[in-house]
């Protein structure tokens, strides 16, 4: 029974910190983070255009505006057709391949020929 009792007391020892400081802990840390009122000291200063949106602040929009001139390219190029395809594979676009007629050099001295 006293062990239970002991227990029991030791586990009420941390609620004494609220009688010096009666905000501090979860209390303290709702009032300095959550506060109904818009104003408060902990929170920061809105800078960006969605901090400020988000306060409710207007922030001034700037008009979208088209770009002069033209901006888009050209047409496409037409796609080849059939006959377009044959002209090339009929066309010669390389030399004739020119093939030796000596046998090729040997590729290791040791195996060549005496």
């Amino acid at each position: 029974m006293r062990r239970l009792a002991l227990l029991g007391l030791l586990s009420l020892l941390p609620g004494c910190q609220f009688v010096g400081d009666p905000v501090a802990g979860f209390p303290g840390f709702l009032a300095d983070t959550h506060n109904p009122l818009k104003w408060h000291p902990n929170r920061p200063t809105p800078v960006t255009e969605n901090e400020k949106l988000a306060e409710g602040v207007p922030v001034p929009i700037e008009v979208l505006t088209p770009e002069g001139g033209e901006v888009w390219p050209g047409p496409p190029a037409p796609l080849p057709t059939m006959q377009d395809v044959q002209k090339l594979n009929n066309l010669e676009m390389l030399p004739a391949p020119a093939i030796p007629t000596a046998p090729p050099p040997p590729v290791f001295q040791q195996n060549a020929p005496k």
